[in-house]
């Protein structure tokens, strides 16, 4: 078989590896688990390959890589739902970021200068070059309270721990983990807002990097999602390791704050290779006034940052408007 025969193959097995995203495909759904977070590059791998080999003499299957491309640019253009900023919300406001620092301390550095022109309420940091709560504080000493998931439930270790930051001390805090050996732990808290309690939920499960990873990230999303309490304001955020395309992602409760497809979070130094796996997620009648994601920050992701806006009491389950492509 030729190469471009090959390539070929290759190419429509990577496109049905997406499009069958949680098909019970036995060893393959792992394959498949990941091929899901790239519609937008396989459809371009699609045309580029199709291309390829109509001018290298394999015209017969240049057709069927080609006709991949369509089906999975609809799916990079239908992500979940999500929410466009509008400055014009109304409520008290709830001004949160979150931040993968991969480690770097002029990462943190950088984060703290870029957080100094908001007063922001909770803040939620992954992968910090400093995990003590009161050297932290003393960084950002307008947050009152901090909390590090520091052990798992067996007493061991976390490996990459999880932080939050809040101006206020929450009225209720813990840390919650699915019966999964693999799952991290998340924050949650009560925080309060105005005459409200907002329920916060701060994630940063495991990158999918293998068949028992992404187990044990599906499971401490869903456990997470589980908990909140659909009725009442609610917020989910975090490094999630998952994109707006993967069903686990589909499954989670609220709308995205900002439109993910062309801003991506993860990766974004590389050209077209960037995904948005960084998510702020809102529901049970919280707004989002304002979105953006970071500048560069000497990271693998870029910051995010939002001002939500909490409802009254008798507004917080009003039917919602949803952004759609």
């Amino acid at each position: 078989m030729k190469v471009s025969q090959i390539a070929g193959v290759a190419a429509i097995l990577a496109a049905l590896a997406a499009l069958n995203e949680g098909a019970d495909l036995g060893p393959v759904a792992w394959v498949c688990e990941i091929a899901v977070h790239f519609p937008a590059h396989l459809a371009l791998l699609c045309i580029g390959v199709s291309i390829w080999l109509a001018r290298t003499g394999s015209a017969v299957l240049a057709g069927p890589v080609a006709a991949f491309a369509a089906p999975l640019t609809l799916a990079f253009f239908a992500p979940a739902p999500f929410v466009a900023p509008d400055a014009s919300a109304e409520g008290p406001r709830l001004r949160v970021a979150a931040a993968n620092l991969y480690q770097q301390p002029r990462s943190l550095r950088g984060f703290i200068q870029l957080a100094s022109d908001t007063p922001f309420d909770v803040i939620a940091l992954a992968e910090s070059p400093l995990r003590d709560c009161d050297a932290l504080l003393g960084r950002f000493p307008e947050m009152g309270f901090c909390a590090v998931n520091a052990e798992d439930a067996g007493g061991e270790p976390v490996d990459d721990p999880l932080l939050v930051l809040s101006r206020r001390a929450p009225e209720h805090a813990e840390i919650i983990r699915p019966d999964h050996p693999g799952a991290r732990g998340a924050h949650r808290l009560s925080y309060p807002v105005g005459d409200r309690l907002v329920e916060i939920a701060v994630v940063h499960p495991r990158a999918p990097l293998s068949p028992w990873r992404a187990q044990a990230r599906e499971a401490e999303l869903a456990y997470v999602a589980a908990s909140l309490p659909k009725d009442r304001p609610f917020v989910m955020m975090g490094d999630m390791n998952t994109t707006p395309w993967e069903s686990g992602f589909q499954k989670l409760p609220g709308r995205r704050a900002g439109d993910p497809r062309l801003r991506p979070t993860w990766l974004t130094s590389l050209p077209l290779l960037g995904l948005p796996i960084d998510h702020i997620l809102v529901g049970g009648g919280v707004e989002v006034a304002a979105y953006r994601v970071g500048p560069f920050n000497w990271s693998d992701h870029r910051p995010l940052f939002a001002t939500l806006s909490i409802p009254a009491e008798a507004e917080a389950v009003k039917p919602q408007a949803t952004a759609r492509p």
